[in-house]
């Protein structure tokens, strides 16, 4: 049965990417909280992977279970998910982090851009704009 559809693939998200970095775009704008290792944010349930520095042994020692301690920083509301600030080698490893850098972005609540070799989507957020960024990382192709 041909059903005569069109899907697109987007590329599968890289978790260990961690967070986008935070690079706004400017500097007069309000700046929202994100993770980072500036200021205690709250405990979290315990990941495995997570640092062993950050483990909150007080909250264990006190039977409250195994926690870690989370931290945040403030960046601008607006940030650029780059191609060049994807630390990978090959084009694939690059789309998955910069795919997870969005999903990041989004659940974070920043308005984020997307910049890729001959591509560039201005900042926004919402859920057009994901599926714009992820259909962006889709439909990719590295022109040499």
């Amino acid at each position: 049965m041909d059903f005569d559809l069109t899907v697109i693939v987007y590329p599968r998200p890289d978790p260990s990417a961690g967070a986008p970095p935070q690079q706004g775009v400017s500097d007069t704008e309000e700046g929202i909280p994100v993770r980072g290792d500036e200021e205690f944010n709250m405990l979290r349930a315990y990941l495995p992977g997570d640092a062993l520095r950050q483990i909150a042994w007080k909250a264990l020692a006190r039977e409250r279970g195994l926690l870690t301690k989370e931290f945040s920083a403030m960046a601008s509301s607006e940030l650029w998910l780059d191609w060049d600030s994807a630390p990978a080698h090959d084009v694939e490893t690059r789309l998955s982090i910069l795919a997870h850098w969005v999903l990041q972005a989004e659940e974070f609540g920043q308005g984020y851009g997307l910049r890729l070799p001959g591509v560039r989507i201005a900042p926004d957020r919402g859920e057009a704009h994901r599926a714009r960024c992820l259909e962006a990382l889709a439909l990719f192709e590295l022109v040499p």
